[in-house]
């Protein structure tokens, strides 16, 4: 604006001067082609506006109706990098680049026939480098009745690299925001202001359903931790606008109402003379999803670990009892047999053979209950007709009831049928069979019942009259880390995993298993198949 005035107020005042007569006995210029100390003459010894043309803060540049330089001043020279004898008398079209020449040349015509111009052009310095410059341009009088062109330059190549940059870091800034890999959002008094297109697609929403809305209405009621979503998101805006940059984990809603969990990070930015938080919006639900599954695999890994220990101890102390008291009992026999009475090695013959079925029974479920953890052992569930696979068990237990002259009794009714495994089902019911045999005094009862549950399963009941669990005891009956023996009425020892191979066998079967038992009053197991086909299930997994 200030050049603009000086450029206003010189070219007044040189048409006004320009228009005096010249000095008596000076005669016009015939050729147009007016030196410098010539025009210098028609400011008619006004030191004061040569002071002003010589010493003005912009280029100035005096050339006539065919565009040769008549006159310049200093800081044309410094811009250009030419002396004034350099240029004075020279055609301009030696500052400006040749494909800009005739364009030069129109600007002159179009000066020189009344216009008053105002434009940008390069022009070339005295060391060939470019010079960006804005130029006025307004037609002055000469001396002799012709026209010139009176030119204020000013170099604003730095201006133009300003700007050149600022639209390049705009369109920077703004490919960043258009194309960023997470939701952007500019809130102004906790209103969405703008957004950009990653917000959209990952909110599943348009423009228009974001903008002027408050940031809580894309969230649930309520967060993981408890806490209301609107005084929350309130609160973290308000700590952000105190100076106070928040990041924190939030679960956001989509518009069709799907949760997604985010990490959002709020920070205060200025634009313009506006305050805004920005806020910065991550999907991390893929992430969280495997957070989730490294949390379970380690808990998994730790219960395995767990049950390793467990599962090693059993195979030192419970293998180890046996043997050492079936290696003593033959040791004594080898060593003293003939001071023996007959009865008395018949009894020792009796607990080797005990010993021997023990041991046997332990190594048998250990066997089935490794190859269970490890996936070795194959599933092959069918339709299984209970009747019939119960009676096979029972007869394979009658001489141990028989031994201790206990009723086995069996009342299934015909039809019953499950879809399950029948090897493991018959692991599991000679378990606990076996289990009521020992826990049951001579002359016990024992009874196998049978019924639809009328829900597509059915329920098998295994009974006894025994001594009974008791009630504390009961929650650790299924559980590795807490395994459960104890003697039976005949001091016969259990293996300790009987009972967590049944558990184990009957959720891979698709089913469950619970007790009731009461001290010295006999325990009731129950064990629920399906009687279609179902998916199996596992207590235990190992890492792939």
């Amino acid at each position: 604006m200030i050049m603009l005035c000086f450029f206003c107020t010189f070219s007044f005042f040189l048409r006004g001067t320009m228009r005096k007569p010249l000095t008596p006995g000076r005669q016009p210029a015939e050729s147009g082609v007016f030196q410098s100390a010539a025009l210098s003459h028609s400011f008619n010894g006004d030191t004061i506006m040569q002071q002003i043309f010589d010493h003005a803060p912009a280029g100035m540049l005096i050339e006539d109706d065919e565009g040769t330089i008549l006159d310049i001043n200093q800081m044309f020279t410094r811009i250009m990098g030419y002396s004034k004898a350099e240029l004075v008398g020279k055609k301009v079209d030696v500052l400006v680049l040749k494909e800009e020449v005739e364009r030069v040349h129109d600007y002159i015509r179009q000066v020189i026939a009344g216009a008053t111009l105002e434009h940008e052009i390069i022009n070339l310095r005295k060391d060939g480098s470019h010079c960006q410059i804005l130029i006025r341009e307004t037609r002055i009088p000469l001396p002799g009745g012709k026209y010139g062109i009176f030119a204020i330059t000013q170099d604003i190549n730095d201006r133009k690299h300003a700007e050149r940059m600022l639209k390049e870091n705009e369109l920077k800034y703004k490919t960043l925001f258009a194309h960023a890999n997470d939701a952007i959002l500019l809130m102004t008094n906790e209103i969405f202001h703008d957004c950009n297109e990653k917000t959209l697609s990952m909110f599943g929403c348009q423009r228009e359903d974001i903008i002027g809305r408050p940031p809580f209405e894309f969230s649930p009621s309520r967060q993981p931790d408890g806490s209301g979503s609107k005084h929350k998101a309130l609160t973290l805006i308000s700590m952000a606008l105190s100076g106070t940059p928040q990041r924190f984990y939030w679960q956001h809603q989509k518009k069709d109402g799907t949760l997604f969990d985010a990490e959002v990070s709020l920070n205060v930015i200025t634009i313009g003379e506006k305050t805004m938080i920005q806020a910065i919006v991550r999907d991390i639900t893929s992430q969280k999803r495997v957070e989730m599954a490294l949390r379970q695999r380690e808990s998994q890994l730790l219960q395995l670990n767990a049950t390793r220990d467990k599962f090693f101890r059993i195979i030192a102390h419970d293998l180890k009892s046996p043997f050492t008291a079936i290696i003593g009992l033959l040791d004594m026999l080898q060593k003293d047999y003939d001071t023996y009475a007959e009865h008395e090695r018949k009894e020792f013959l009796e607990n080797i053979r005990l010993a021997s079925e023990t041991t046997l029974r332990l190594l048998e479920n250990l066997l089935q209950w490794s190859q269970a953890q490890t996936g070795e052992l194959r599933y092959r569930p069918q339709k299984i007709d209970i009747h019939q696979l119960l009676s096979e068990v029972t007869s394979e237990l009658a001489p141990s009831a028989a031994f201790k002259n206990i009723e086995l009794s069996m009342n299934i009714p015909s039809g019953l049928t499950a879809f399950a495994d029948p090897d493991m089902i018959k692991t599991v019911f000679r378990n606990l069979i076996t289990n009521a045999i020992k826990f049951t005094f001579p002359f016990g009862k024992i009874m196998i019942l049978g019924a639809r549950c009328g829900n597509g399963k059915v329920d098998i009941f295994v009974e006894d009259n025994g001594i009974g669990i008791r009630e504390e005891l009961l929650p650790h009956l299924f559980k590795i880390e807490s395994k459960y023996t104890a003697h039976g009425t005949m001091d016969e020892k259990g293996t300790g995993l009987g009972l967590i191979l049944c558990h184990e066998f009957i959720e891979r079967n698709g089913g469950n298993i619970k007790v009731t038992s009461q001290d010295n009053k006999g325990s009731r197991f129950c064990v629920t198949l399906p009687e279609q086909v179902t998916e199996p299930k596992r207590n235990y997994e190992l890492p792939e």
